[in-house]
Order: C-alpha cells, then structure tokens, then sequence
C-alpha cells in the first residue's frame, strides 16, 4: 500500500481528473495541489495512459468544436455587410476580375525586372529538365558541342523577365526555345481559361531584345534528321 502523499486515494483522484473529467494537466496539478511535473512522473509510474498531442491540444482549446448560432450568425454577417474590405454577400464582376487580372501581370512584370526577386523566385525552383528537354539537349550537344546550354533553372541567363530553353554561349545571340505539344496549345490554354500565346510572340518579344529565336515543337523530336537540319539552317543564318 502506498505511503505519504500519493496514496491509492490520490491516485484514483488523478485518473477521475485526467482519464473521466478530461481536464488537462495542468488543471488536474492545480485541483491537487502538486507540481505539474510530477503529474507525469505519476502517468508513467502508474501506467496511466498520456494524451497525445492532438487530443491535448483539442482539450485546451475551449473554442474547439463549438460553434456560433444562427442568431449570432445573422449579426455577424448584417454588421459587416457595407464595410470597406468586405466582400461579404457580393461577386467580382468579370469586369473586377480582368482589371485585377491585369493589375497583377504589371507587377509581377515589374518584379521579373528585379535581380534579387528572380535570384530568389529561381532558387526556389525545384524543376528538373523533362525527357523531351534532355533529348534536345543531346542533339544540340552532338551538332554544336559546347555552343547551347541547357537554361531551364535560368542559371545561364534570365531575358527580359522570361527564362529561354537553350541558350548559345559561343558568342552568337541565339536561342532555341522547346514548346510541349499540349502544355503550350490553345486547347490546354482555353481549358485553363488563359489567353493563347503563339510561338511567334516568344520569337518577336526576344527579337526585341537583340537575340533570334527558334520553337521546336515537342513532336518535331520524333524526326531526328529533319530536326538536326532545321537546327544548323537557324545556327548558319
């Protein structure tokens, strides 16, 4: 039989407080008069089931699984309704949406202009180049050793905001961009709801910039011989 002040009796007392009443530990040390680490010690020395984190946490929170009533409800809502940086009980129009829409392409434009936003927005990449990237990579590597570097982490070269494929390092402004059949078809952009780009905008926007480009289609890998020629006419011009 225990001695002192840990008795059977205050045991049974701790198990109604933690195990029945669900009070936490800290509650249970307090009704006890006894130092909440030895609320432990006793769990451990008495095989006395501890809570796990998320039932403890659960138990302390007095808001958890409670909810408001309708009535409460109806005030919140009617008393927020009509503030400034409220949208309760309202839509963007189409209107709102392409002004933000529109609003948003600026600035991120703006933010690709900045070295130390796109030093960070690519270290944060977690991309590595696809099969249809490599395969490229191999022929250009086997055409032109040395002359194009594979730029998918924007590594070699960021270009007004936007990040080229394959990029020649040999002194020549050249760059051969890799679109997949699907991902870059107006099909996949009106399934996504986003203006279609043809490949011809890529080619004039780094056109602008001094540097000529070419779009291999994804498809076009599959012809190795008539894809090499294309490759060395654009590489001699």
């Amino acid at each position: 039989m225990m001695k002192g002040k840990y008795n059977k009796e205050f045991i049974e007392k701790l198990k109604k407080l933690y195990l029945g009443e669900k009070l936490s530990l800290d509650k249970v040390a307090k009704k006890l008069n006894c130092p909440q680490g030895s609320m432990r010690w006793l769990l451990r020395k008495y095989k006395i089931p501890i809570r796990g984190v998320k039932e403890a946490s659960r138990l302390n929170h007095w808001w958890v699984g409670r909810h408001h009533t309708k009535k409460t409800i109806r005030k919140m809502r009617k008393s927020s309704l009509g503030k400034p940086g409220t949208t309760n009980g309202r839509h963007r129009t189409e209107a709102e949406k392409k002004s933000m829409g529109k609003k948003l392409k600026i600035i991120m434009k703006l933010k690709w202009q900045n070295p130390e936003y796109v030093a960070k927005a690519l270290k944060s990449w977690r991309r590595n180049p696809n099969k249809q990237e490599r395969k490229l990579n191999t022929i250009l590597q086997n055409l032109f050793p040395n002359e194009y570097k594979m730029n998918t982490k924007g590594k070699v070269m960021v270009l007004g905001g936007k990040v080229p494929d394959f990029v020649n390092v040999n002194g020549q402004k050249k760059i051969v961009e890799l679109y997949g059949d699907y991902f870059h078809s107006r099909r996949f952009a009106e399934r996504c709801n986003k203006e279609f780009k043809p490949p011809q905008d890529r080619i004039d926007y780094f056109k602008k910039l001094g540097w000529d480009t070419i779009v291999i289609w994804g498809k076009e890998l599959k012809d190795t011989q008539n894809l090499e020629s294309k490759l060395l006419e654009f590489n001699d011009r």
